[in-house]
């Protein structure tokens, strides 16, 4: 048995200035399953993270166009909050998927 655990951005909102497209909330969606049975055995959960967006627009330093924006960019925009929250909710659905008591497995033959 081997934990499988993904991450997604599922939602993002932008503050409503125009053509510029600041992001300020993002949602991730975080699942877990036991690769022998993902059906029976799938968490999913959804964490949300709000961005500090003072004084953010299109000249600010480090500026990133939405067009160019990937996972990996809001990742680490989020730094350690979001590895915590991350490591901290698939660590609970690994408890759970471990104690999950009975999963339905294909017919050995």
């Amino acid at each position: 048995m081997a934990i499988i655990n993904t991450t997604s951005v599922s939602k993002i909102k932008v503050l409503n200035s125009g053509d510029q497209n600041v992001v300020s909330e993002v949602e991730f969606k975080l699942e877990s399953w036991d690769d022998t049975d993902k059906t029976s055995t799938l968490k999913t959960h959804h964490t949300s993270f709000t961005l500090d967006t003072s004084n953010v627009s299109s000249e600010s330093p480090g500026w990133v166009e939405y067009s160019d924006l990937t996972e990996s960019i809001i990742e680490n925009w989020l730094g350690n909050e979001f590895t915590d929250r991350k490591q901290s909710t698939f660590n609970r659905h690994a408890s759970w998927i471990q104690e999950t008591p009975l999963v339905e497995k294909n017919l050995p033959w």
